[in-house]
């Protein structure tokens, strides 16, 4: 295996790209390796920082010009904008609306209605809307992750 490291300093984040003729186990784990990296996130409460796990998140969205993470019990600030978010979070955070990201992992149930569909979480009344424009994302999403 040849490894190759470019430098770019026009790139805001580092890209891997596996070039083979054939997908191998080895190459599978190597990618389940890079997939599992969780980005390191600071959250604020008023004047305190915290450093949450990224799967206690329920979903990111923008509320009055700020970024909010949600968990069951609490409410953080986020110093990102849901665009570099979205550039930075695992694959399985997925917009589901203009300004929200959600957490697939953390998904209840969904209820559809004819504006799109409600996600409800699991031990808690907060709920998110997904779009009619992010419906089908939505549904690839957890159709994939069902395989």
């Amino acid at each position: 295996m040849q490894v190759k490291i470019e430098i770019d300093p026009a790139a805001t984040d580092p890209v891997v790209t596996i070039r083979t003729a054939t997908l191998t186990p080895a190459l599978n784990q190597l990618v389940t390796q890079l997939q599992s990296q969780t980005p390191t996130l600071t959250f604020f409460q008023g004047d305190t920082e915290y450093y949450l796990d990224l799967n206690e998140i329920l979903f990111f969205e923008v509320s009055d010009r700020r970024t909010w993470a949600h968990t069951a019990t609490g409410l953080y600030q986020v110093k990102w904008r849901l665009k570099d978010l979205e550039a930075r979070l695992p694959h399985h955070f997925l917009r589901c609306a203009k300004s929200v990201i959600l957490n697939l992992h953390q998904i209840y149930s969904l209820t559809r209605n004819l504006t799109g569909c409600e996600i409800h979480f699991a031990h808690t009344d907060k709920r998110v809307f997904v779009s009619r424009h992010y419906y089908q994302a939505l549904r690839d999403a957890l159709a994939e992750r069902m395989n």
